[in-house]
């Protein structure tokens, strides 16, 4: 039998009741199963195996005799490139250093308008749609933060797929108004992303079976739930904005009784390559900053 922690972290019954599901699932199959609110909440000498819905420090990630799956603080840059090396088209973007580099965006695009996004920022916040010449008051994290084009200028609609492991818990689209809007003067803050009318939407199949590989090789690097989001071009073509390895939000999708089950089928599945010996790659589980191959756990 496996011995496994649950860190829902959220103090939502959206979020207890779904680890909750998954401890039940896992008792009824021999093991041991706590979920908890958060980590200091428990011993993990006693545990085999932590599933988190939060990201991780290096400590956790490195502790001896524990399997860990969960979140890490990896800035935009480094998971736009992730999801570029494991085949997942992404919308235009790129990193700047000075003001003249992202003058040249807006040339390379042909567009008037761009978005900074900034890392470690969720909802929108850190991020601002601006044109030339609001461009010199502007300050970035070259290093970390980066700079995109519009993927669609005609509609703001943004999709959301759930992921754990090769499992596709969920898809969902977000109606939104297009940016730039009809007032818009150069210079806009935390533009609206996923807020507003919420609904179920169903992926085309080959975009289903790309994004469970890619669940699976995020799996096999350490991450636990992950989400992305998307856009549609104005030909149609989704594109990834962004992949999201923590804190993904579970009330909305709460109400769908099979993002439980699908969520206990992806945590099943780690217990038994827990019970096969076999373990994500050594913190942080993801590649060394340039790389260009994807390195699966062996």
């Amino acid at each position: 039998a496996v011995r496994v922690l649950l860190e829902y972290k959220f103090d939502h019954a959206s979020a207890i009741e779904r680890y909750e599901h998954v401890a039940d699932r896992l008792r009824a199959r021999g093991h041991t199963a706590d979920p908890v609110l958060e980590l200091d909440q428990a011993d993990l000498d006693r545990y085999d195996l932590l599933v988190s819905h939060a990201d991780l420090d290096a400590q956790v990630l490195s502790r001896p005799g524990l399997v860990a799956y969960g979140g890490r603080a990896i800035p935009r840059t480094r998971s736009l490139e992730l999801l570029a090396e494991l085949g997942c088209p992404t919308m235009l973007w790129s990193r700047a250093r000075t003001h003249d580099d992202v003058r040249a965006l807006f040339d390379r695009w042909l567009t008037d308008a761009l978005f900074l996004k900034r890392s470690r920022s969720f909802g929108g916040k850190g991020t601002c749609l601006f044109d030339r010449k609001h461009l010199d008051a502007l300050e970035w994290d070259p290093d970390a933060d980066v700079f995109c084009a519009n993927v669609n200028p005609e509609c703001g609609d943004v999709y959301k797929a759930e992921l754990f492991g090769s499992e596709l818990v969920i898809a969902w689209c977000s109606g939104s108004p297009p940016l730039p809007g009809a007032d818009f003067d150069g210079f806009a803050t935390a533009p609206r992303g996923a807020y507003g009318e919420r609904s179920l939407h169903r992926l085309p199949w080959r975009w289903r079976r790309r994004l469970r590989r890619l669940g699976g090789a995020l799996v096999d690097r350490g991450f636990a739930y992950c989400s992305l989001d998307f856009m549609r071009t104005p030909s149609g073509a989704l594109r990834a904005l962004e992949v999201n390895t923590e804190l993904v939000a579970t009330w909305w999708t709460a109400q769908f009784d099979f993002v439980k089950e699908r969520t206990a089928r992806a945590i099943e599945r780690l217990v038994r390559e827990v019970e096969r010996g076999r373990r994500p790659p050594p913190y942080p589980g993801v590649e060394e900053e340039g790389s260009t191959q994807p390195r699966l756990a062996k």
